[in-house]
């Protein structure tokens, strides 16, 4: 899915408008797919990096916070992650996260992982960059694109390549960079953030581990990152709204998919229960609302819309 723009809207007829004031949040982005090449038949050997996390930005329990006032009806999108799966014939192939959009702030999508050859083998930019694929140079992606402060993400690692012996990075975290490749490992994804703006504390935006030939892929990073396949093996996909970025993946011949994809992101906002009006509605209804102390808690897992 591609990223949205988001409006706020008032309501006009001359009423009072409705807001809500102090808010907290957390705007987290869809992870970058992992890196891989599905295409060349019979190709073989180690090839994707990991998949970046989506962008992180939140206000809850940080030293630079700063709550914003929202007016409704509101629209949020939560992105997606890339979508993982075949490289397609020679050309770029950049299944990276999608964003996710919450008032003024966007969170950008996690990079995807670098790949081989004649697709880029560089990680992709992004909320958090893509772990180096084999071939080339094979460098991290950059993380914090564009660029935000404090940092939305980090970068990816390098990818790792000699006679017989290759490996992928591993993407950036929210919390870390991604490690680099090297001998009989996939670099590992960087690790995520905790929060605790739903009341408990919650790590998300995990780095996707890089794939290894010959030997063992790289462990996906905390909070939602997938593990890079192992040689023969097919990269993990991440956990579903915790921007993680999926795990690198083999070149295997055409049509075997291969790398994991990214998690989806989600929106979290948090409220003192006594600024809520008394009209007040979330939708569609995979989207909640809850209460923790004298809070309220809105957590948005797929893009929807907030009325007063």
């Amino acid at each position: 899915m591609a990223g949205f723009g988001y409006q706020i809207l008032g309501f006009g007829s001359g009423s009072a408008e409705k807001k809500i004031d102090g808010v907290d949040y957390l705007v987290l982005a869809g992870g970058g797919s992992g890196g891989a090449s599905g295409y060349e038949s019979g190709a073989s050997g180690g090839l994707g990096g990991g998949g970046g996390a989506g962008g992180f930005i939140a206000s809850y329990g940080v030293p630079q916070r700063s709550t914003t006032t929202i007016t409704a009806p509101l629209s949020i999108t939560v992105g997606s992650g890339g979508t993982g799966g075949l490289t397609p014939a020679p050309g770029p192939y950049n299944p990276s996260g999608n964003p996710s959009t919450f008032s003024t702030i966007t969170a950008a999508g996690g990079g995807a992982g670098g790949s081989w050859a004649w697709i880029p083998n560089e990680g992709q930019p992004g909320g958090s960059g893509g772990g180096g694929g084999y071939g080339g140079d094979g460098e991290g992606g950059q993380g914090n694109v564009p660029p935000v402060s404090p940092p939305q993400g980090n970068d990816g690692g390098q990818g790792f390549n000699v006679p017989n012996v290759h490996s992928g990075g591993g993407g950036g975290g929210a919390a870390q960079a991604g490690s680099n490749g090297g001998p009989g490992s996939g670099g590992a994804g960087g690790n995520g953030s905790p929060n605790s703006i739903t009341g408990s504390d919650v790590t998300r935006g995990g780095g996707g581990g890089g794939f290894a030939f010959p030997g063992t892929g790289g462990s996906g990073g905390s909070g939602g990152g997938a593990a890079g396949a192992p040689a023969g093996g097919q990269g993990g996909s991440a956990s579903a709204n915790t921007g993680g970025g999926g795990g690198g993946g083999p070149g295997q011949g055409a049509q075997q998919p291969t790398s994991g994809k990214g998690g989806s992101g989600v929106v979290i906002l948090r409220f003192p229960t006594a600024n809520k009006p008394g009209t007040f509605a979330v939708a569609p209804s995979d989207n909640t609302v809850a209460t923790t102390g004298s809070d309220t808690v809105v957590t948005f897992t797929v893009s929807g819309t907030l009325t007063l």
